[in-house]
């Protein structure tokens, strides 16, 4: 039976490719229509967007919207944001509030290592720093106020200078434990990646 049926659909492939046969000295009646057939291409999948929580998109519309704010724009960035997470759930786990971990790592290692490609401009020690700005023991509203009057953290967070101002994409770590030692944890990155036009 499965013979009969796969020999029957060999001849009608034939048949159907044969088409009209066109003899010697006659003049062709092929059909010249164009026949479209439909093309399957395979999309690359979404990049993951940026899923802040209430309090990290509170925080991001305070950067972007200062009076002071001297980037020309902000863009989260979901590999800064996931690391930025990780760093803040990081220091109430291990109870400690550091810009190194207790492995000796600074942001801008960590950041590498998280998969942000960060330019060959920033400083390579382990240890180093020029991207992140922390804070722990308070809600926004009681951190926002004591960032905004730390001229380092200032400087960082409204982009005030050549090298902050290009450092437009960002992600913001908030983690809560109520057990921890300062129950509030906040982390901002600001990057710039390689191959970016800044």
């Amino acid at each position: 039976m499965y013979t009969h049926v796969r020999s029957l659909f060999v001849l009608v492939l034939v048949v159907l490719s044969i088409g009209t046969v066109v003899r010697a000295n006659e003049p062709s009646t092929a059909d010249t229509r164009t026949q479209y057939l439909p093309l399957i291409v395979r999309a690359a999948p979404p990049a993951p967007a940026c899923a802040p929580t209430p309090e990290e998109a509170e925080l991001a519309e305070r950067m972007r919207n200062h009076p002071d704010q001297k980037r020309p724009f902000l863009v989260c960035d979901p590999t800064l944001e996931r690391i930025a997470r990780e760093m803040a759930q990081d220091m109430a786990v291990r109870d400690y509030f550091s810009h190194i971990n207790p492995d000796g790592l600074g942001p801008n290692e960590l950041v590498r290592r998280g998969g942000y490609p960060l330019t060959s401009d920033y400083d390579p020690a382990i240890t180093a720093n020029n991207i992140q700005s922390i804070g722990r023991g308070g809600t926004l509203d009681q951190m926002w106020p004591l960032w905004m009057n730390s001229d380092s953290h200032r400087l960082h967070l409204i982009g005030d200078g050549p090298f902050w101002i290009a450092q437009t994409d960002y992600g913001i770590g908030y983690y809560y434990d109520p057990k921890s030692r300062s129950q509030h944890y906040w982390v901002i990155l600001t990057a710039r990646k390689e191959g970016s036009l800044q």
